[in-house]
């Protein structure tokens, strides 16, 4: 909606399946937004790279 390219990665394969399955329930494209199984440093870098980083250690939402 806001006309974000967005990668998250994990080292976790099931977080990585949940997150993309998630991404694809929610109507986001995969060209768009991903989740990679990968360790942070060994995703792309360089200049260019990516304009924004957000590190969460964990993210969680609970409905009452």
């Amino acid at each position: 909606n806001y006309g974000c390219d967005a990668t998250g990665c994990t080292l976790s394969v099931n977080q990585a399946a949940f997150g993309t399955e998630r991404i694809k329930t929610n109507g986001v494209s995969a060209d768009k937004a991903r989740i990679i199984c990968s360790d942070y440093r060994d995703l792309p870098a360089g200049k260019g790279a990516y304009n924004k980083i957000v590190s969460l250690e964990m993210a969680e939402v609970r409905v009452p």
